[in-house]
């Protein structure tokens, strides 16, 4: 399967318990990426059943959320039963589906962030773009023994990469001489811009103000990181970035 692809897990559930059940929901617990929540799929069903029997199939419908770990992604099922009390079973299939990236990355995006205190919020996205079909490129997770940052990495880096993103935190309004520095770069390379200022926190007059900001509704969570990966997708899928 594909990030954002919509899919369907079927279940079934035989009742060994020896008396008679009656299942209210099944839900699919799948593995997410370190620190982030765990991602559920669920579906209310309601069937009595006897001793012995089979239940019918139980569809669980669910979109290939970017958070859920790529590749290789082990599952199991949470199955909500009443037998006179309330209960619920996890049953480990020790199975698992696969979840690929939309593509084979090779458009880049520059991120531009304060380096080291948002480093985390960076490749984290880096991560939903990579799940996105694209590229993430962080200067520090740039290994290249004896190249100069400055001259070499970062330069060569914005212009080859399809747009620029400015991640402006509370961090980055603290000391913003890096971030104006690779601002200025990707200005001179005619790049596009993707300004994500946190809410909250007021940008510098060097920002450009004929475009559309990403404007983050709350403090930088991974949903609003999810949120922003989302809509470079769907930007360049309508032609943006070229």
């Amino acid at each position: 399967m594909h990030f954002l692809q919509k899919c369907c897990l079927y279940v079934q559930v035989r009742n060994k318990s020896g008396r008679s059940v009656r299942i209210e929901k099944v839900e699919c617990r799948f593995q997410s990426e370190s620190g982030l929540d765990a991602y559920i799929a669920s579906q209310t069903h309601f069937e009595n059943l006897e001793q012995g029997y089979l239940s019918n199939p139980i569809p669980i419908e669910f979109e290939a959320d970017l958070a859920l770990r790529a590749y290789t992604n082990y599952y199991h099922i949470l199955i909500y039963y009443d037998d006179g009390n309330k209960r619920v079973f996890d049953y480990d299939p020790q199975r698992f589906l696969v979840f690929y990236p939309l593509g084979h990355a090779h458009q880049q995006f520059f991120i531009s962030h304060k380096d080291p205190q948002d480093t985390n919020i960076g490749r984290q996205l880096a991560g939903f773009l990579n799940k996105l079909g694209f590229i993430g490129y962080l200067s520090e997770d740039d290994h290249r023994p004896g190249l100069d940052l400055w001259k070499e990495k970062i330069p060569a880096a914005v212009a080859a990469s399809i747009g620029v993103v400015i991640l402006w935190t509370s961090n980055a309004a603290k000391d913003p001489a890096k971030i104006l520095r690779e601002l200025e770069m990707a200005k001179s390379n005619k790049k596009p811009l993707i300004m994500a200022p946190e809410k909250g926190v007021s940008t510098p007059k060097k920002f450009p103000k004929k475009i559309e900001y990403f404007r983050f509704k709350h403090p930088l969570t991974d949903g609003e990181l999810k949120r922003l990966a989302l809509s470079i997708h769907a930007t360049y899928r309508r032609g943006g970035y070229s």
